[in-house]
């Protein structure tokens, strides 16, 4: 699907293709308007662009969420656990700070977790204030599964795609990632 859902374009595109609001961002009709403020409207790689990386993720989380149900998990709780499997004994604050999420909310995910016995909290041999964040043995055995349906959602997102043509996108969002850190890095100096 190449239309935004419930976008104000979408809306402005049925009402006989021509858009009466002057402040509207995402068609070009009031051309002065678009000149006193200096901004070019949204064009249709714009659109595109946006409306696919926000659908590719959406479809991509509901499907990994229907996967992972199983498990009963949710991909926010999978996020959470990938973070500990590539370094395991995290403090909450260190999981905060690399999913760029509140301690709060990262709390509540890992009382989750532990409650399914998936994490247990230890005291921090630097900092007795501080819990670390470990992944329990039965973790360790239902991450092999996590895997398997990561690799099945894989698949079926780039199912007729061939192997060359994924590394390419790979590269390319990469680069995509690297000038947008670099972007918010320089705006936050």
């Amino acid at each position: 699907m190449d239309r935004p859902l419930n976008s104000l374009w979408w809306r402005c595109q049925n009402q006989s293709g021509v858009c009466t609001r002057s402040a509207c961002l995402f068609c070009a009709t009031n051309t002065a308007f678009w000149q006193t403020k200096n901004w070019t409207p949204m064009n249709d790689l714009d659109r595109k662009l946006g409306t696919l990386f926000s659908d590719i993720a959406r479809f991509r989380r509901i499907l990994f969420d229907q996967l992972a149900t199983e498990y009963d998990l949710t991909h926010v709780q999978v996020f959470v656990l990938n973070h500990l499997h590539k370094e395991d004994g995290l403090t909450q604050t260190e999981l905060s700070t690399r999913m760029d999420i509140g301690t709060v909310t990262v709390s509540g995910l890992v009382d989750r977790l532990e409650a399914k016995g998936y994490v247990e909290r230890r005291p921090d041999a630097k900092d007795r204030r501080a819990k670390q964040v470990w992944l329990t043995p039965k973790m360790q055995e239902v991450w092999k599964k996590i895997g398997d349906s990561m690799r099945h959602m894989n698949s079926v997102t780039f199912e007729g795609v061939d192997e060359a043509e994924v590394e390419q996108l790979i590269t390319v969002l990469r680069k995509a990632r690297r000038n947008l850190q670099d972007r918010l890095n320089g705006a936050a100096s």
